[in-house]
């Protein structure tokens, strides 16, 4: 796997592997995968390589794998080549993605009910807090980011639109724990404070002192930012708070040209493909739940699992595997077992960054997007064959999506395709430098449950960390304590056992995890 690059989209693509990967070289043979790389990895070279002049696609990085291969494709695609013709815009009708859609008819529609998609993310705070200059990097993170000073109405012909102003004042408050009742009252107020999506910013932020404790609360509407964008926040803030120089803004325009101009008609075909001959949606909440069938306000909950590596992060690698497709793979797997069918579908959420235009990595706005991810169980087969199947399924519907789940249930015949939902949030990373700087030592996000179940998987000082987030309305937490211990068996029955056919993982039956674990 030595080889050494020759033509120049070979050697630019060598340079670009090893400077993703953090390796003094790579050969032009050497497996993307299996030199550590994964979905974020894949995105930030993708938008390199297009910034150098080479059109690839993430589908191409996850397909072709290596320098040879991958410089074999973008010959092929020609400099600059882009799959849609970006459309015209107008500034005060911008585009708005599929998922914006969706947030915004809720808000429109929903208004009985408190907003499950404003998120707050609150950040405890070490060294020196001084609350102007505080609020004046804020502010300055406010001024670089156009989407997050964005506005949503509805034409007449029934479009959603966007407006990004040109200047927002940062919403700021300075508070202390003692003055609001405690913490917990005081993001209970502050989530009953929702946002009027016509009013921008959809974003403002409250110093919270207690006692010499700070915590910083960010507060955002879900349809302006998502939580790779938390990530890009909290760098810049600390860079920009240290009077580091920070990158050039990103500048939304030519991805909202791209969005505008996708080719839905392909996209809805692909879709078809891939889910025709689906037995029917797999729903897991109604296998499972203990309550008497009457629908009741939703009671957010959640499960932390600590996962040790145990030889995981090695097994992907050895086998050309991304650790999301191992999660996302086993999932289906155990979805299987419990529902009693071998061919299961789940939603996943996408970061949707891998397209349209680069530098995405470091955009704040909101790019994520949910479509369906299917798995087809074969006895005979390997987990590990399970697992390669499935990242090339997944590989192959990369380019697609961007179609909204409604566009993608109707494509599949119409209705509801799943009731649980996979999370990999393998977001950039912060680095809090310096004791005498302003510091984040920790940080947590507020969110509401959008389904019954999700299992959300966060990297983290290399191992794995599961949150099962669920509702507790509909399941009780022994019975999602189960479910958890069951997965965390699949993974180490994995990394122990790779070669074992899926017939002979042990998995329980419906009735069997009905019943309480211990």
């Amino acid at each position: 796997g030595r080889a050494p690059p020759a033509p120049p989209a070979e050697t630019t693509l060598a340079g670009l592997f090893a400077d993703v990967l953090g390796m003094p070289s790579v050969g032009v043979h050497d497996s993307f995968f299996e030199l550590g790389g994964d979905s974020i990895v894949a995105i930030r070279l993708v938008n390199l390589a297009r910034a150098a002049g080479l059109a690839i696609t993430p589908r191409d990085v996850f397909r072709r794998r290596t320098v040879a291969a991958l410089a074999q494709a973008a010959d092929q695609a020609g400099p600059g080549t882009r799959p849609d013709t970006p459309a015209h815009l107008d500034e005060d009708a911008l585009p708005v993605s599929p998922l914006q859609e969706g947030f915004f008819f809720h808000a429109r529609y929903d208004t009985g009910a408190a907003d499950p998609y404003l998120v707050q993310q609150l950040l405890d705070l070490a060294g020196p807090v001084e609350p102007g200059r505080l609020r004046r990097t804020l502010q300055r993170l406010l001024d670089r980011h156009p989407l997050l000073r964005a506005s949503f109405r509805q034409l007449p012909d029934g479009r959603v639109v966007q407006r990004l102003a040109e200047h927002t004042v940062l919403p700021w408050r300075e508070t202390g724990t003692h003055a609001s009742g405690g913490l917990d009252a005081l993001l209970r107020a502050d989530r009953a404070e929702g946002f009027d999506l016509a009013r921008p910013p959809l974003l403002r932020a409250t110093l919270v002192r207690d006692g010499r404790h700070h915590r910083l609360l960010l507060t955002l509407h879900h349809i302006v930012a998502d939580g790779w964008s938390l990530a890009v926040l909290r760098r810049e803030l600390l860079a920009a708070h240290r009077g580091e120089d920070l990158p050039e803004p990103f500048d939304p325009h030519h991805h909202l040209a791209w969005l505008a101009g996708r080719d839905r008609d392909a996209a809805r075909e692909a879709w078809r493909r891939a889910l025709s001959g689906l037995p029917g949606p797999t729903l897991l909440a109604g296998s499972l739940t203990t309550t008497d069938g009457h629908r009741t306000p939703a009671r957010p909950d959640r499960l932390d699992v600590p996962l040790p590596d145990d030889g995981l992060t090695a097994y992907a690698r050895t086998h050309g595997i991304t650790l999301s497709t191992v999660v996302h793979g086993l999932w289906g797997l155990l979805l299987g077992g419990l529902t009693g069918t071998q061919d299961v579908v789940f939603g996943t959420t996408v970061s949707g960054r891998g397209h349209g235009t680069g530098d995405l990595d470091r955009a704040v706005g909101l790019f994520i997007n949910t479509v369906p991810a299917r798995v087809r169980l074969t006895p005979e087969e390997s987990l590990t064959g399970l697992l390669r199947r499935v990242q090339d399924e997944h590989a192959a519907l990369l380019d697609h999506q961007h179609l909204g789940l409604a566009d993608i249930q109707r494509a599949a015949g119409g209705g509801e395709l799943f009731d649980t939902l996979v999370v990999f949030e393998n977001h950039p990373t912060a680095s809090d430098d310096g004791a005498d700087t302003l510091r984040v030592t920790g940080s947590e996000v507020f969110d509401t449950v959008h389904y019954p179940l999700a299992l959300i998987v966060e990297p983290e000082d290399g191992r794995l960390r599961l949150r099962f987030t669920y509702d507790a309305a509909r399941l009780d937490r022994p019975v999602v304590a189960g479910l958890a211990d069951r997965f965390v068996t699949l993974l180490r029955t994995l990394t122990s056992d790779p070669g074992r056919p899926v017939a002979r993982t042990g998995l329980p039956t419906p009735q069997e995890q009905r019943r309480p674990a211990g």
